[in-house]
């Protein structure tokens, strides 16, 4: 083999062994992510994977999101010329719950409120004829 073959392959190893670094610094994180994204008992302190006694709306509120949408610009033959971006609001509704969870450790139930994402409400207008 010649030094540049040789070089090679120690470049393709270094990019691999980056790659994996890379992969574990996202796994790691993601795992790390869903740990503190569960609820934490207020008497034993344990984050677990408490199973939900209960799950009760006590609020809803008006909120909106942000769309954005692509269309096509075509010209009179039908070929798209541009690609155009717009962007809209859309009313929403997002609401609010008492979950209540028993600690798999310690057997006490606790109450935590929790948000659900914006439900999107029927956003299109029609004109309606008779």
């Amino acid at each position: 083999m010649s030094s540049r073959e040789d070089s090679l392959n120690t470049d393709g190893a270094i990019v691999g062994l980056a790659g994996l670094a890379v992969l574990g610094t996202l796994g790691v994180g993601a795992l790390v992510s869903s740990y503190f994204n569960r609820p934490k008992c207020p008497y034993c302190k344990k984050r677990r994977k408490h199973p939900i006694v209960s799950k009760t709306p006590i609020k809803e509120a008006n909120a909106t999101v942000q769309k954005t949408e692509e269309a096509e610009v075509k010209d009179k033959d039908g070929k798209t010329v541009n690609t155009e971006t717009r962007c809209y609001t859309v009313p929403g509704i997002k609401t609010t719950y008492d979950v209540v969870y028993q600690c798999k450790c310690c057997g006490k139930e606790f109450h935590k409120e929790e948000t659900d994402e914006i439900e999107v409400v029927n956003h299109r207008f029609v004109n309606q004829r008779n």
